[in-house]
């Protein structure tokens, strides 16, 4: 068997594998190539994760030492503990004009109805505002960044599962051939 050519090397091992009572199956090429893709794919996504985490917390920096601070009264606050956010619908005054808004929180803070707390809000536009020093990304873009932070790791260690896999089966069907 020469070794230079894989398609008798593969036909060699074959034989020799059903002789001894295996099924001979070997890996398409294309499983390989599927299998990096993946890796791939999953990079891509927890980098994406990365890029969403820097710029949602690099918009809330800058909102909050370019806005314009004002005082604001809590009108309702509901925990949800499960998925470790809170919603709070505040009032403020905004040059002169009142208003109402809900903000997400990301982690479990406490607040109660009547409080007064700070915010900071976009002078330009007056419904964007925050509460500083607390996470306020919204319910959407948290799952999207769990999505793909989750559905990127998965294809990672999937990835890595199916190449050790075929090289463990390649070992194998070699170690049979001698």
């Amino acid at each position: 068997m020469s070794r230079s050519d894989p398609q008798e090397r593969d036909a060699e091992l074959k034989r020799r594998a059903s002789q001894l009572g295996g099924s001979g199956y070997t890996d398409p090429p294309v499983a390989g190539e599927l299998g990096c893709g993946w890796g791939v794919a999953g990079a891509v996504l927890i980098v994406v994760f990365m890029i969403l985490l820097a710029l949602t917390d690099a918009a809330q920096q800058r909102l909050v030492s370019e806005g314009v601070r004002a005082d604001a009264v809590v009108h309702s606050f509901s925990p949800q503990i499960r998925v470790r956010q809170a919603n709070v619908v505040v009032t403020y005054v905004a040059g002169g004009e009142h208003y109402r808004k809900r903000i997400f929180l990301d982690e479990s803070v406490s607040f109660y109805e009547g409080e007064r707390i700070g915010v900071v809000y976009d002078p330009q536009k007056p419904t964007k505002v925050t509460i500083p020093g607390e996470n306020t990304t919204g319910p959407i873009l948290t799952i999207l960044m769990i999505l793909c932070l989750t559905i990127g790791f998965a294809m990672v260690v999937t990835s890595g599962w199916h190449f050790v896999k075929r090289r463990l089966r390649r070992f194998r069907t070699a170690r049979l051939g001698r």
